[in-house]
This record gives structure tokens, sequence and C-alpha cells, in this order.
């Protein structure tokens, strides 16, 4: 059960350097990361950025990436090459095309196919055959897209409204949609999305305890050492102010443009119609009309400068498209632009949208108030505010309840943090496990944010018949080790 290193499928074992191994794993960063050291003899290995390396103990995949940087060091007599190494798992072959196109709203997953997941992998592997003059395309996106199996990916997800992805990586994309829906995501090392809830990655290493793994600590004198709990009330927060909040009209308003009074200017630029006010999204406007001598015409909506660049003056695709843009929450410049061959002097342009309205919204948190008034002495109430630039946007104010419950839950939490050393195998960042600690009264279940593991005996020790993987963990008891 000794640890192998291949490159590019060569091993390379008895030319690394285990003592400059090491494997990082963490929910912080998107990938894993791993540094190594080799050296070569007469040009015996050539390890070049970009190469495949997997480092692997028995049957067990430790890592499997992608070299990202060489660094080279001539040594002794000058026929020894040190090679000083970083590579990241095949997270960085996803990131090699950005994501910039419209998901309309479905579920986030849905097993393998027809969901928005599934059509952001399509995506980036149908532009790997289009940019391949063979048609073939891209081995690495082919394999995240075929890949999709619904024992990996959650099976019935919840459905997310529209995306829109402006040049962001595909990283960035999924993990939008993995911390809008409680769930976390990685790519495993051998090439597949992994797509779970935040509660579902158990750390089943660990012996059970009422059948949740638990790592008892004074029961348990095999999984860990050098264990360290903090809790901190830093940030805690049990009144949630939300100031201007983007809440969703109740009523629609209708804006006008009578090309017989305005002025055209450049009429190959097309007419831009300016929105008084900023609709509350992309899919809040109901309706763009054109009245031409009474005869009326509804447009087709379509995103300006995603669909269409706002300087394309050519006939659209049907003609009668109308192309929006709304910006960002909390500002406007919101506009409806029609090309020139569909405006004439005379005629009557209505746009009718629901637009953002702001609220200020206060909750509170009565159980969170009473431990805390418990804790401190003082009266309970933390207030924390969230302002206008968190972009929090709802269609009603019991949705804004909703989500000042969940940034309750976050805030008003006890943050519980800590660190151990163990020498089982089997940590993954993710993971979810309980801490046990009579004497402290704790009895609290935690995320694994961060696991570095190195190499101690890279062959078989004698008296267990298996190598030595030390893992440092670190831990949390909110599932990306951050409060909100």
């Amino acid at each position: 059960m000794a640890l192998t290193v291949t490159l590019m499928g060569l091993d390379i074992t008895n030319k690394v350097d285990f003592r400059g191994l090491t494997i990082t794993d963490t929910q912080e960063v998107t990938g894993d990361t791993l540094t190594i050291t080799m050296y070569g003899f007469d040009q015996d290995i050539f390890p070049r950025v970009g190469n495949e390396i997997i480092v692997q103990d028995d049957s067990t995949k430790e890592f499997a990436g992608i070299l990202t940087d060489v660094e080279r060091q001539i040594g002794e007599g000058n026929r020894v090459v040190v090679y000083e190494c970083t590579a990241i798992d095949y997270t960085y072959m996803l990131d090699r095309r950005y994501i910039n196109k419209v998901y309309p709203t479905k579920a986030v997953t849905n097993g393998s196919s027809d969901s928005m997941l599934e059509d952001i992998l399509y995506d980036l592997k149908t532009a790997a055959e289009g940019d391949d003059v063979t048609g073939v395309g891209d081995s690495f996106y082919n394999d995240f897209y075929n890949n999709l199996s619904a024992s990996y990916v959650l099976v019935s997800g919840p459905t997310v409204r529209q995306q829109v992805f402006q040049r962001i990586l595909p990283s960035q994309a999924i993990s939008t949609l993995a911390e809008s829906t409680g769930n976390l995501w990685w790519i495993d090392f051998d090439k597949r999305i992994n797509f779970r809830p935040v509660v579902s990655v158990f750390a089943n290493h660990l012996p059970l305890i009422d059948g949740f793994p638990t790592l008892h600590v004074e029961g348990n004198m095999e999984d860990f050492h050098s264990l360290r709990i903090e809790d901190s009330i830093q940030g805690l927060g049990t009144k949630a102010i939300i100031k201007d909040a983007i809440v969703k009209s109740t009523v629609t308003i209708t804006d006008e443009l009578n090309i017989a009074t305005t002025e055209m200017g450049d009429r190959a630029k097309g007419v831009k119609l300016m929105l008084s006010k900023r609709p509350f999204s992309e899919l809040d406007i109901v309706s763009v009309i054109r009245n031409r001598g009474g005869a009326l015409t509804t447009f087709t909506q379509a995103l300006d400068d995603i669909a269409r660049d706002s300087g394309d003056t050519s006939t659209p695709s049907p003609a009668t498209t109308a192309f929006i843009y709304v910006g960002r929450q909390g500002q406007n410049g919101s506009y409806v632009r029609f090309t020139t061959d569909e405006i004439q002097q005379y005629d009557h342009l209505t746009v009718t949208y629901n637009h953002s309205t702001n609220d200020d919204h206060e909750n509170i948190d009565t159980t969170a108030v009473a431990k805390a008034k418990l804790a401190t002495g003082g009266d309970g109430y933390h207030e924390f505010v969230f302002s206008q630039g968190s972009e929090i946007a709802v269609t009603s104010l019991s949705e804004m309840d909703e989500i000042a419950q969940i940034m309750l839950d976050r805030k008003s939490t006890i943050m519980r943090r800590g660190s151990f050393t163990s020498f089982t195998k089997g940590w993954q960042a993710g993971q979810i496990f309980r801490v046990k600690w009579d004497h402290e009264y704790i009895n609290e279940d935690v995320w694994v944010i961060n696991v570095n593991k190195q190499i101690v005996t890279p062959a078989d020790d004698p008296n267990i018949n298996d190598n030595i993987i030390q893992s440092t963990i670190q831990f949390a008891n909110m599932p990306r080790g951050l409060r909100l």
C-alpha cells in the first residue's frame, strides 16, 4: 500500500522527495493544490507545466491535477536537477473558458440532465467542439459533462431564478449556484463534478455515536491529537436590519416615447427609450409595444450586449426584437433599445414593467437574544445592518422575512472554530462530523474547512503495514467557516 506518483502516466515515485509533498484541500477557495519536489538525474525526467500528475495511496487517489508552476535548480555535479512544482486539481482545466450567457429559471441540478449545472457543462463542451477543427472537442470538458451522474450530483435540486453570467469562470458560476442553494461542490480526482448538500458529506472514517460520525474527545485516543477549539462572539448579531432592501413593486408603471416629438439623432444607432425607474429584474418588463397609426406590435425581448452587441445595427431575428438593459440593483440607467428598421417617425413606444422599491426591514431572533443576554449580562440585542450594497432583492416582504431569518441563523450563532492533527486517512474539506467534549459541554456538528496533508512515511511502516499520512484539519460550526 505504498504511495505512487505518476507524471503523464510515467511512474516517478523514486524521483520524489516526499518531505516536500503537501496536499491542501479547502472550502475557502476552489481547487485542491499540491506542492512536490522531484529529482532528475541525467535528464531521466522532464516535468513541464501542463503535465498531468497523480498521487495515489494504493487504489485511493490523494491528488490528481495539472502542474501549473515548475522551478528548476541545478544540483550536484551539474547532473542533478531539482524540480519544485505546484499543481492544481482539475478545476484548473474547467476554468479555461468563461461563461457569458443567460440561463433561464430551472432546477440547479436534476440528476444528470435538464438542469442549470448540466447546461453550463454542455455549453463548455460545445464551445470546445466548435473551436476544434476536428470537431471532437476537449477531453476534459467531455469528461466533466459525460461523467455527470446521480451518484455524485444531488438528484433533486431546488429551482433557481434566471442567472446572468457575464464573463465569469465556470467555477465561480457553479459556486454561485452552490452557495445560493445550500450545497457544496468539487471536482474529484476522476474528473467528476460532485454537487451535494452541505449536510450530506460525512466523515465516515470516524466512529459512530448515536448514528453520527463523532470525534469524542475523552473517548477517542486514536483519531486525533493537538486539539484546539476557540469560541468567538465577535460579529454576533441577534437583530437584523436590512437597510434599503429592494422589493418588487406590486403594481406596474409605463414609460412612453413619442417619435413625433423626440429628436432621433443618428438613426443608424436606433433609438433608446430610457426608463424612469429600474425594472426589478430582466424578467419584469411586462411588455414592449409599438403603436404605428393604431396598429399595435408587441416586441420580443432580448438582453442588450449579451444576446446582441449594442453596436450591432443589423436587422435582428425576429425583426420585432427590442433589446433591454437593466443594470445593477440600486442603480438606474435602464433602457430599451430599438433598431433602425423598426422605428419610424410618429411611432409611439410604450414599456410596461414592475420596478424596484426600497424598504427598511428588521427581524429579531428571540432565542438568540436570550442566550446572548445570559452570556454577556446585557439585554441580548446585538444589531447588524445589511445595506443596499448587499444587493438584497426580493419579490415580496414575506421573502424578506425568510432572508432575514437565514442571516440571523448565521449571525446569531456563537462562532466555534478549531483544529487538530490526525494520522487517520479519509479527511476531506466539506465533511461534517460531531465534536463531543464532555468536560467542556461541547456537543456540536462542525464542518471540515481545510485539510493539509503531509507524507510521514511514503513506504509501508513495518508496524502497521501501511504508509503514514499526517493531516492537519481546521473545522468550524459554519459550513464555509465564515459569518455572512
